[in-house]
């Protein structure tokens, strides 16, 4: 990705240095790109980073292989052998979304979902790309790899934010970028 990153700029004709901007898996490719061509990169702006050590660390393994890929497994076994329609038909397992102000159409794709073998194969798959299940041991890695990686950087915290910020409320971040050119800008004019 940073290969075709670095020749789409150069095709492109864009001049360097680069402010580049990654949010989360994409600040794993911010950083390579950033100490590969370190010399077109200006400033590296990090929104959720993910750290590279993240599959690393004993908390993530733990939870990785002794809570979440068996379960998940189960379920996609008793989705295969037909175990999940049974329960589901005696009452011994419940859609997640039920009850008052849950249409009974949404209550029967979830029982749907649960009975589907390739839906519970899926969700191993989803869970495998960082989801919301690890997301406190990932802003955990992030502070502690901004420190160590970047402890000069300046840190530009949102508070109030959350992972969805970057879609619900782009400005949060817009208006930091902004800054940021401007004082380049002013920079480049003064030299």
């Amino acid at each position: 990705m940073v290969d075709n990153l670095h020749r789409l700029i150069k095709s492109a004709e864009i001049a360097t240095p680069l402010i580049l901007v990654g949010s989360e898996l994409g600040s794993l490719n911010g950083r390579f790109y950033s100490h590969i061509h370190d010399s077109e990169v200006s400033d590296l702006v990090l929104i959720n980073p993910i750290p590279d050590d993240l599959f690393e660390e004993d908390q993530w393994r733990q939870y990785w292989y002794t809570n979440l890929v068996p379960s998940l497994q189960v379920m996609q076994f008793s989705a295969a052998t037909g175990l999940n329609r049974m329960f589901i038909i005696l009452g011994l397992m419940q859609p997640a979304l039920r009850g008052e102000g849950v249409s009974q159409v949404l209550e029967q794709r979830q029982k749907y979902y649960l009975s589907n073998p390739a839906h519970q194969s899926s969700a191993v798959d989803e869970h495998f790309f960082l989801n919301e299940s690890v997301s406190q041991l990932v802003a955990k890695l992030q502070k502690k790899c901004l420190e160590q990686l970047y402890p000069t950087a300046q840190h530009i915290r949102v508070y109030g934010a959350d992972r969805r910020m970057i879609y619900k409320n782009p400005s949060a971040i817009s208006e930091h970028l902004t800054k940021m050119i401007a004082q380049r800008q002013s920079k480049q004019q003064s030299q």
